[in-house]
């Protein structure tokens, strides 16, 4: 189980740079077949996951492209730029805060 948990978590952490993640992507960063099934596990959790279908040009074959919603991207995303803003002002202090603020909220992702 702690395994699982870990390879969620990795995925989730991946999604959370904004790259996209394939079922081909998963074998080679992951070393998994079931991206689907984290991802599953991930939406269960209440985090907004994206699915685009995408078809393979030369067998025609559907696959799905995960995303992290636009919505968990752009808190993320606001929160890093106040730490940048603020370490760069040289208020460590709240830079640090935010950082664990972002950290905190991932896992109350996984965690939920």
């Amino acid at each position: 189980m702690v395994e699982k948990e870990n390879k969620a978590n990795e995925i989730l952490k991946y999604l959370q740079t904004g790259k996209e993640l394939s079922t081909m992507q998963g074998i080679e960063l992951f070393n998994t077949t079931s991206i689907a099934r984290y991802i599953q596990e991930l939406r269960n959790q209440g985090i907004e996951i994206n699915t685009d279908i995408r078809k393979n040009k030369k067998t025609g074959s559907s696959y799905g492209v995960y995303t992290l919603s636009s919505k968990e991207l752009k808190e993320i995303s606001t929160m890093l730029q106040n730490a940048k803003q603020c370490k760069s002002s040289g208020k460590v202090k709240d830079a640090e805060n935010i950082k664990k603020n972002v950290l905190e909220l991932v896992n109350s992702y996984i965690e939920n």
